[in-house]
């Protein structure tokens, strides 16, 4: 029986249904192998094939695509690490001038 993932990942847990592929027993012939299953692995395997679709590109995840901190929305891509804009700029602008108008033009 399938194991239910729905509980591991708030994504595959609202998604619709999930078909797990059989695990690789035997030798892998492609272009691009990518090890992990996660926002980098994920977003490099789908810009890879959308920058040469003839290209042959596999995704090998331990569990399942999306399990770890990518699936518990804890895989966050931030330049702020949660601070205000207005706060960012502040701290920002002590420590690096150049680059603070950049990091808080929103702010």
């Amino acid at each position: 029986m399938a194991e239910d993932w729905t509980t591991k990942s708030f994504w595959l847990g609202n998604s619709g249904a999930y078909q797990e592929n059989a695990p690789l027993t035997g030798d892998l012939n492609c272009d691009v192998v990518i090890i992990g299953g996660g926002y980098a692995g994920i977003a490099t395997a789908y810009f890879l094939k959308k920058a040469e679709p003839s290209m042959s590109v596999a995704v090998l995840e331990a569990e399942v695509i999306g399990f770890g901190a990518s699936g518990r929305n804890a895989g966050f891509a931030m330049t702020t690490f949660g601070l205000m804009m207005s706060l960012t700029k502040t701290f920002l602008a002590r420590r690096n001038p150049p680059v603070a108008p950049l990091h808080g033009a929103r702010g």
